[in-house]
């Protein structure tokens, strides 16, 4: 009887448990992309840092992930001019192990895209010329 409790007292502090995840993240840019103003240069960039911690709370190696992250998501792009990333995407695994050690692990991906070059990077302002803005309502018409 006692073996058998010593067994899963052993076999639950070996094992080890963990999750993964995903999260899309959205980013604001003055740069219309709904027309045919670009093209796609390149799909899946990505790049991946782990970190473990001892307790699940004292990280035992540099914390600068984010920062890190995005300038090897960089350099694996090699971004020129006129491109920039779209459809950044940030997946996340957490995986403990006895109970003592956990290592994370987040991966960010990315596509790139490409401008033509009429398009370089301008904000979406529509200011059309005068002759083509639709007159303004008067506000003596709706008087009653």
């Amino acid at each position: 009887m006692n073996f058998k409790i010593l067994s899963i007292i052993f076999l639950s502090f070996m094992s080890g448990c963990g999750f993964s995840g995903g999260l899309i993240r959205d980013t604001i840019t003055r740069v219309e992309v709904s027309r045919p103003n670009f093209r796609i240069v390149t799909y899946g960039v990505s790049a991946e840092k782990s970190i473990t911690s001892v307790l699940c709370i004292i990280p035992t190696g540099d914390l600068t992930l984010t920062k890190d992250l995005m300038n090897d998501l960089h350099k694996k792009a090699g971004l020129k001019k006129n491109q920039m990333f779209i459809n950044l995407r940030q997946d996340y695994t957490l995986k403990i192990f006895l109970g003592f050690v956990c290592i994370s692990k987040v991966t960010i991906s990315a596509d790139v895209i490409q401008f033509n070059k009429e398009n370089e990077f301008k904000p979406d302002i529509r200011l059309d010329p005068p002759s083509k803005n639709p007159p303004l309502p008067d506000p003596d018409k709706n008087k009653i």
